[in-house]
């Protein structure tokens, strides 16, 4: 029967034994319909098992999956049949099992199948490496970039199989280097120069194993034999040669047959071909990046979660001064040097983050959403100040200024604050000057002060609004009347009903007219 569309009450979660004796089941068919298969040397995942109609493998794996999805069987099933699968498959099978495996993504990525205690994860990490090792990057490299992208899309970019920890470095790709004899020719008949062919492809040995001795294990904690003072001295001599002879044979953009963008290359290491390599563009970029990248390392090397001691300060030193040459060579190199040396240097600076966010031990980059309607939490209070702390602005007059207190805030509280004084205690001054006895000239007088005048009018206005218009009308802005209507009580030594004739009486035409009189 064909794979139910929905779940409903007759499929029901089958006890643990029954979990056991389905998966036993669903294998021994599948093995045999793989030996059926062979048998009849058809396509594996286009053969058909009689009596059926379809396909049988993909109609087997797609009700498997049914079943997981919907917790009815034990969720790892469907991920140990599709392993099943792909160890029985050819390599000319393998791309019809993975296109099976990248339509059902959706499916098999999800959390209860996925991510349930780790095996549907183990699992797929486990199957895409399998079909990894058994295929050709020469033959399949399609396929192969596909599993890659696969993985790249079920595993988050801090998943341990995803990342280097212990920094292991490539031994899988040997580098073999001819016995040159002294004049031997290459394929144009020219002498060979065998000094320069020896130290160009002899530098190779730093790049491949930047921290490993040479000749010794391949450990992670071999010592950095690479940055060791005889070691280095050794490699900045051979690329200082290395460097001389690409500044004597200069490239020009004619010669350029390739673009940079075109990926990477492995290049033979015979010596026939050395003068022809020369007169790559893609060739000399190939080792001027590596030289790139050693600097890098070599500055404060990390492998796994321990940092190595870098450079010395002479090394260091001589190290800045090929980095200038390699990518003042690297400007050079035809075409659009300069845009090459400038993404390069960029792509380095983002390494030094992913570096650090390695050594740090790959946290994940993803948060947990927020729950909008949960309260809002408190922000945090501050620490309190020690006894001896003082906030420090940049002059003396300010520091003293801001550490009159420990705490700012205290002195809001303070006795000796001030504040805003009443609109009585504030005239008093103005009721005192208008007692004859005091013998303070009008001119001297503080109601004549501009500042006080704006301040007092203010506090007129919030006692008495209408004093307040009366004094700016009647007295002409005269804070005298303002105190013989509000406090007349403060006024000594004065006649308060003769003072406040003065301002009864009306202005003289003359006055008003010419205070009517529009300026010129």
């Amino acid at each position: 029967n064909s794979a139910p569309s929905q779940a409903d009450e007759r499929f029901k979660a089958l006890s643990q034994e029954d979990k056991v004796t389905f998966r036993h089941s669903m294998r021994t068919l599948l093995d045999t319909i793989v030996q059926s298969s062979a048998k009849a040397a058809a396509h594996l995942m286009e053969y058909v098992h009689p009596p059926g109609s379809e396909p049988s493998i993909p109609r087997l794996l797609d009700t498997v999956l049914w079943l997981c999805d919907n917790q009815i069987v034990d969720t790892g099933m469907v991920f140990t049949l599709l392993e099943d699968v792909v160890e029985a498959s050819t390599v000319d099978e393998c791309p019809a099992v993975f296109s099976f495996i990248e339509a059902r993504v959706p499916v098999l990525h999800k959390p209860h199948l996925f991510e349930r205690q780790q095996a549907g994860k183990l699992v797929m990490l486990r199957c895409c490496n399998q079909l990894l090792r058994r295929l050709s990057k020469g033959n399949n490299p399609l396929l192969c970039g596909r599993i890659s992208l696969l993985l790249a899309r079920l595993l988050p970019i801090w998943d341990k199989s995803s990342v280097n920890q212990v920094g292991s470095v490539n031994s899988s790709n040997p580098l073999i280097i001819e016995d040159v004899e002294e004049g031997a020719t290459d394929s144009n008949g020219a002498p060979i120069d065998v000094d320069f062919y020896r130290t160009f492809w002899g530098i190779q040995r730093h790049f491949q194993a930047p921290f490993e001795s040479c000749g010794a294990p391949r450990l992670p904690k071999a010592p950095l034999a690479a940055l060791e003072s005889e070691n280095w001295d050794r490699f900045c001599a051979d690329l200082d040669k290395i460097l001389a002879v690409f500044r004597s044979q200069r490239l020009t953009s004619g010669e350029s047959n390739s673009r940079w963008s075109e990926g990477l290359v492995k290049y033979l290491t015979s010596s026939k071909l050395i003068h022809l390599q020369l007169q790559d563009p893609s060739f000399r970029r190939q080792f001027l990046v590596q030289c790139l990248i050693l600097f890098h390392f070599a500055r404060e090397p990390i492998v796994g979660k321990e940092r190595k001691p870098g450079l010395k300060d002479a090394q260091l030193t001589k190290a800045n001064n090929l980095e200038k040459k390699v990518l003042q060579e690297l400007r050079e190199t035809p075409d659009c040097g300069d845009k090459f040396a400038k993404a390069v240097t960029k792509l380095l600076e983002r390494e030094s983050a992913w570096v650090a966010w390695k050594a740090g031990g790959a946290q994940p980059f993803s948060k947990p959403p927020v729950d909008l309607n949960a309260p809002a939490e408190a922000p945090p209070r501050k620490k309190a100040r020690g006894p001896g702390y003082k906030v420090q602005l940049g002059t003396e007059e300010l520091d003293s200024l801001w550490n009159l207190t420990e705490n700012n805030t205290s002195s809001l509280k303070a006795e000796d604050r001030g504040g805003i004084p009443t609109c009585q205690e504030f005239l008093r001054a103005v009721a005192e000057q208008m007692d004859p006895e005091e013998g303070i000239e009008e001119e001297y007088k503080e109601k004549n002060d501009k500042l006080y005048k704006w301040k007092a009018l203010r506090l007129v206005a919030r006692q008495n609004l209408q004093v307040f218009s009366d004094t700016i009308d009647k007295a002409e802005g005269d804070l005298e009347y303002a105190v013989l209507k509000l406090y007349p009580e403060e006024v000594k030594g004065v006649d308060v009903q003769a003072a406040m004739k003065k301002y009864a009486e009306p202005k003289k035409p003359e006055a008003a007219n010419k205070a009517a009189a529009p300026k010129e």
